[in-house]
């Protein structure tokens, strides 16, 4: 996955970049986005290796990167209506925070889905068992 945030803001943005704040603001994207590219990476390679135990592991990390992303967004905005000359130069950090908080959203509510099918399995499985143990104890009681 590509760095995001890099080298999309057109020349007339330039200056502003100079701006301290403006500049942590990008890099604290730039953390997230590299954490966010990890945490997918990983999720893709537990899902080949079926390892699904991990899912509640991977849901917390990705609702602590989403509130990690809203209070980036956040901080955004507040520097974006600071800027009193060309307050559109955080705008493309922006759309883009928005779309990360957009696909971390899709992602939570997938993998919520598949931790309830999941749970929902193991409950009929170990119901199932224990049915197949009562029917076993119950014919061992009857001998």
């Amino acid at each position: 996955m590509k760095k995001q945030g890099e080298k999309r803001y057109d020349k007339t943005c330039e200056n502003k970049w100079q701006d301290k704040e403006v500049r942590l603001l990008q890099q604290k994207y730039l953390r997230l986005s590299e954490r966010t590219s990890k945490l997918y990476e990983q999720i893709e390679k537990s899902a080949q290796e079926k390892q699904y135990c991990e899912t509640g592991m991977y849901l917390l990390s990705s609702n602590l990167l989403l509130s990690d992303y809203r209070v980036l967004l956040a901080q955004e905005k507040k520097q974006s209506d600071k800027l009193t000359t060309e307050p559109f130069c955080l705008q493309p950090l922006i759309h883009e925070t928005e779309k990360e908080i957009e696909r971390l959203t899709g992602l939570i509510r997938i993998m919520r889905q598949n931790e309830t099918a999941l749970r929902q399995k193991t409950e009929a499985e170990n119901l199932s068992l224990y049915s197949y143990f009562k029917k076993l104890l119950e014919e061992g009681n009857q001998s």
